[in-house]
């Protein structure tokens, strides 16, 4: 007798209008759930990385004046051409944010995890049902000051892989984690959901891992 698949309901967060381009579809996939991330995401991003250049340009200035009295002179114009840069580097870094943001969507199907991510161009990175591990609830430093959750997704071929870190990575997930759901309406949800759809799988398919 054929196997019964267990229904899930099918969930959108998002007014139709508001939806991003779907990534292409694999034979009868359907999509469960999709989401934007929250817009409080821009602004972690923005005041992380504002604080972070605020401490490099501390340390900077600092050692600059240490070496304007510990030499004859002739430092006050490289001092000059490092803040040009490192105002150039805000400057697009601030820019990029945006950019991130813009691309920043997820879908959630009966078959797999997809993530859209990039800056001026975006990639789709996907991570099958049958492959997750185990969906881990983030809650960092900066995603407790700004009251946001994030999902990490850990897979049985990437227990020890280590990708980009938060910021706004293209891949990110950490150490043992193969990508990131960032900023999430509600990750305890979203992570019940994703295990329910990786056990009706696994089920559905007859897979003891």
């Amino acid at each position: 007798m054929p196997s019964k698949s267990i229904p899930v309901p099918v969930k959108q967060n998002m007014p139709v209008e508001n939806r991003a381009t779907l990534p292409s579809l694999i034979g009868d996939e359907k999509i469960v759930q999709e989401i934007r991330p929250l817009p409080r995401l821009k602004t972690m991003w923005f005041i992380s990385r504002i604080f972070s250049f605020l401490i490099f340009i501390i340390i900077l200035v600092v050692f600059i004046s240490v070496s304007r009295h510990s030499t004859t002179g002739g430092a006050t114009w490289i001092f000059t051409l490092i803040m040009a840069f490192i105002g150039l580097i805000l400057i697009w870094s601030i820019i990029s944010i945006f950019l991130a943001y813009n691309w920043e969507y997820y879908w959630i199907t009966n078959k797999r995890v997809v993530r859209r991510a990039g800056t001026i161009g975006h990639n789709f990175y996907s991570v099958p049902l049958e492959r997750i591990s185990d969906v881990m609830i983030s809650r960092s430093f900066w995603e407790k000051i700004f009251g946001i959750g994030s999902l990490h997704i850990q897979t049985l071929a990437g227990q020890f892989s280590q990708q980009q870190g938060y910021g706004f990575s293209q891949r990110q997930g950490g150490i043992g984690a193969e990508t990131a759901l960032l900023a999430l309406p509600n990750p305890e949800e979203t992570q019940k959901l994703i295990m329910e759809l990786v056990e009706a799988k696994r089920k559905r398919e007859k897979l003891s891992f």
